[in-house]
């Protein structure tokens, strides 16, 4: 039995209601299956309509597991107030760096406020940056061949930032 076309918005908003309610979940996805099987089935006899589905469901999934850097508002922030930097490499010999004064700029110039794409890269280590003495931001950070990243967590959110060409030369340099 195919439901109409006029049926369909009121299935969509109840599929994508419970596919935003699946999201917030930590494992949602053995569960996000049970429930496109058990939705798509009672609601969508139309094949098409199952395939249509699925391709929302694809769509949404991947929005929400996107990466975003930092809001600008933060980075400025971080780029135009942090008066000193502790880097802390756990790669290579390990060890760690600080940074103060006029140094800080350096440094900063490393980041950009562009998302990257999160690989499997060990964890080559920490940044903390401080703002008159006191913690504004810190993150892990990741090397790859020719950039990396930096994850942020603020407000229980994370936050991508790419490490540029630069900046992973460096700190691939410090791990010798």
């Amino acid at each position: 039995m195919q439901k109409s076309s006029g049926a369909v918005i009121p299935y969509l908003k109840t599929l994508i209601t419970g596919i935003k309610n699946l999201t917030l979940q930590k494992n949602y996805l053995p569960t996000l299956d049970s429930f496109m099987d058990q939705f798509l089935q009672t609601k969508f006899e139309d094949t098409t309509m199952k395939y249509i589905c699925s391709l929302c469901l694809l769509l949404f999934v991947a929005i929400s597991n996107a990466q975003t850097a930092l809001p600008s508002k933060t980075f400025l922030s971080l780029r135009d107030s942090t008066t000193s930097m502790d880097i802390v490499m756990l790669l290579g010999k390990g060890g760690s760096l600080s940074a103060e004064g006029r140094s800080v700029p350096l440094f900063i110039n490393f980041f950009d406020n562009k998302t990257a794409p999160k690989t499997n890269a060990p964890k080559a280590g920490m940044i903390m940056w401080l703002q008159n003495g006191r913690e504004f931001l810190s993150g892990d950070y990741y090397l790859g061949d020719s950039t990396g990243y930096v994850i942020f967590k603020k407000n229980g959110q994370e936050f991508v930032n790419r490490i540029n060409a630069q900046g992973n030369a460096f700190f691939k340099g410090q791990m010798k």
